[in-house]
């Protein structure tokens, strides 16, 4: 049994904790120059005894976080060409309108009314709705209802 094997055995029984590049270390052979000594695991350890684990499920992890990157790019993709069609359909809506608004204007000048003043009166008509229903959840329900049926019992 080569000592490599002994050392994975003894890891798995328990007796030493110890991880696989830390057992190769222990047994590699020590190079005479510095590139010998650079070069971790080389193909033919790893063909004698097989692919280390902890490599292994390191490698793994590390291809599932590719396809999970690559996954997200995908789907940010299909969310950008959303948004980009939306955004276009939103400026030909925007345009429309703007068209639809001044055949609306000529219409009503030639029908001798004024279009600015009509539209003025819509938007200070919302603003005020806006501001009436605003204030409708500050107030008390029997405010003003209690003063109506006063006046109808007299």
């Amino acid at each position: 049994m080569s000592e490599i094997e002994k050392l994975v055995e003894q890891r798995e029984l328990g007796e030493i904790s110890i991880i696989d590049e830390e057992i190769f270390e222990s047994v590699k052979p020590k190079g005479k120059c510095g590139s010998d000594r650079g070069k971790w695991v080389s193909p033919s350890i790893t063909s004698l005894y097989g692919p280390f684990r902890e490599g292994e499920k390191l490698r793994k992890e590390a291809e599932e976080a590719k396809k999970e990157a690559y996954e997200a790019k995908k789907e940010a993709s299909e969310a950008n060409e959303k948004n980009k069609t939306l955004t276009k359909e939103l400026n030909s809506f925007k345009n429309e309108v703007r068209v639809m608004k001044g055949v609306m204007e000529k219409f009503f000048n030639l029908m001798g009314g004024d279009f600015s003043k009509l539209i003025a009166n819509e938007v200070h008509k919302e603003n005020n709705q806006e501001k009436s229903d605003d204030g409708d959840d500050d107030e008390d329900d029997h405010g003003d209802d209690g003063e109506e049926e006063e006046e109808e019992e007299e």
